[in-house]
């Protein structure tokens, strides 16, 4: 006895024409293509890039002022507070994005 074949066992997986506009995904039944899907993200991910762009610029300017002062224990306490705050958010930030991986996925 033959059982009906679904339109997903029809489909082929790779080599469609246009990938692009083939929908991926269906959000409030609102069909979304990757490229849509890109455009969103690439959007929500604009001033992270920037504030990822710009950060050593403002921690120069922070040394720059605090090299030309008379005391140098502000200049080490930025160095030590930099190297903690780096070495905290790097930690939590790798955490964070394995953990995203896995709700990507």
């Amino acid at each position: 006895m033959d059982t009906p074949k679904s339109s997903i066992d029809k489909a082929p997986l790779v080599g469609a024409e246009d990938d692009f506009q083939k929908p991926v995904a269906t959000i409030d039944n609102e069909t979304i293509s990757f490229s849509e899907a890109l455009k969103k993200s690439s959007g929500i991910a604009v001033f992270v890039v920037l504030g990822t762009l710009f950060h050593p610029m403002y921690s120069i300017v922070n040394n720059i002022v605090l090299g030309h002062m008379n005391d140098e224990t502000p200049l080490a306490g930025l160095g030590l507070g930099a190297l903690t705050i780096g070495i905290t958010a790097l930690s939590l930030g790798i955490c964070f994005a394995f953990g995203v991986s896995t709700f990507m996925a």
